[in-house]
């Protein structure tokens, strides 16, 4: 019969023996944690960047195309009407100079209510979504901001032509000399058409308030368009054909951005294979040096285990 007496051994022993292995029990327990945050971070990673671009496409909206007739006075009304069609952005090609930043990639300025609501609508990463009936917000990606030294909350100038620049010149070549608009970045976005592009984007109301400063007075400055369709990419081959029928034209780019987003996709996947790939070295490999000193560790509290027995 077992006793409090008789176990008074066995505890006096083990507070000698924690004393005694307490700093080799702390490294001990310090590497299977340490061990344990890189598996689990490296699969958390795997998994959330594996679904990185599903979870984005189902909550923007997403452009199925972008329709790229490059031609002045486009009906886009007409395309519009098309079936399938659920949404449509147009937006002018029209080059957009910031002072402090020549070479920064300004994207076209959105010149329609679809953009940034009903079709590509952004999950905002920092800062906020802009107001659209404001003039001097917009919204950048993280790899603007990298690439150009900016910040959220930075405000930048936009300098216009003249509508008399841009009638001579079509938009894309003469040096402004018309308005400036400060434009503050009010936030870092993200949406499938942009994932990987470093680019500003202004808001209608912009392109609304500048219209002669971005087309000209002679409509000479073409729009293009990204659309959405109701099927998705199953529904644009059907898009295609009801575009050429309408247009009588089979040569007009129809960019896929259906198939982009799936390229993007395929490259999470990938780095996803390879960080669950590091994942499964790292344990194995803590598996084995952690297997080894808990051995070492037992090994050496035996001849102590058979004093004690």
């Amino acid at each position: 019969m077992v006793t409090v007496g008789s176990l008074a051994p066995v505890t006096a022993w083990l507070r000698l023996d924690l004393r005694r292995r307490a700093r080799s029990l702390a490294v001990l327990a310090l590497l299977v944690a340490l061990a344990s945050g890189a598996v689990i971070a490296a699969t958390a990673g795997a998994r959330r960047g594996a679904s990185a671009m599903d979870r984005l496409l189902a909550r923007t909206l997403p452009a199925t195309a972008m329709v790229q007739p490059n031609e002045p006075g486009f009906d886009w009304a007409a395309v519009r009407g098309l079936p399938g069609v659920e949404a449509l952005a147009a937006f002018p090609l029209s080059d957009v100079r910031l002072e402090e930043r020549p070479a920064a990639p300004v994207g076209y300025p959105l010149a329609d209510g679809d953009a940034f609501s009903s079709i590509e609508r952004p999950v905002v990463v920092a800062g906020r979504a802009p107001d659209l009936a404001r003039v001097d917000e917009a919204v950048t990606t993280q790899a603007f901001l990298d690439l150009h030294g900016l910040r959220l909350g930075d405000t930048v100038t936009a300098r216009l032509r003249t509508p008399e620049e841009v009638d001579r010149s079509g938009g894309d070549d003469a040096e402004p000399t018309g308005p400036r608009q400060p434009i503050r970045i009010v936030g870092v976005i993200r949406t499938p058409a942009l994932v990987t592009t470093p680019e500003l984007t202004t808001t209608p109301a912009f392109a609304t308030r500048y219209r002669a400063n971005l087309v000209g007075t002679t409509n000479q400055v073409p729009y293009n368009a990204i659309v959405r369709l109701s099927g998705g990419a199953a529904g644009l081959p059907a898009f295609r054909r009801d575009f050429a029928a309408l247009t009588g034209r089979s040569d007009i780019e129809i960019v896929d951005l259906a198939a982009q987003a799936d390229a993007v996709d395929a490259s999470d996947d990938f780095e996803a294979a390879v960080l669950l790939t590091i994942a499964l070295a790292a344990l194995l490999a803590a598996a084995v040096l952690l297997g080894q000193a808990v051995v070492r560790f037992t090994a050496a509290s035996l001849a102590d285990l058979d004093t004690l027995r």
